[in-house]
């Protein structure tokens, strides 16, 4: 919308994505422990004043259902899914055979700025 006005340039709306998409990745990657950690303790049980409970929420007794279920259906989509989703990131435009394939490419470069700082200062050998 903004370039269809005139007011963004296509070089610029592109940089502007890149770190937007940079900036997220970092706050994604730097949130993923401490809230992968009290997605665990939704599902541990720990002993409380001779009660089972969460160890997480003392006032919600261990095995209740739906907080189970919820937990364990984030886990599986958060805990796992962000670094699955940096790793297919990588694999697809940061390896050594995806930068092969993208030679030349503007691609690359918009990825190195998004998800570069990753795995830029390795060998490329190591891009995982």
């Amino acid at each position: 919308m903004l370039q269809s006005k005139g007011l963004v340039t296509q070089r610029r709306l592109e940089n502007l994505i890149d770190r937007s998409i940079h900036g997220n990745a970092i706050v994604m990657m730097t949130l993923h422990p401490p809230i992968g950690k009290k997605l665990v303790s939704i599902i541990d049980c720990a002993q409380y004043n001779d009660a089972r409970v969460l160890s997480g929420f003392k006032d919600i007794e261990c095995g209740s259902g739906s907080c189970t279920a919820i937990a364990l259906v984030f886990i599986c989509l958060y805990t796992l899914g962000v670094p699955l989703y940096v790793y297919q990131s990588l694999k697809a435009y940061l390896s050594p055979a995806a930068k092969e394939r993208h030679k030349g490419s503007p691609i690359l470069a918009r990825y190195k700025a998004r998800l570069g700082f990753i795995c830029g200062k390795y060998e490329a050998g190591f891009w995982y």
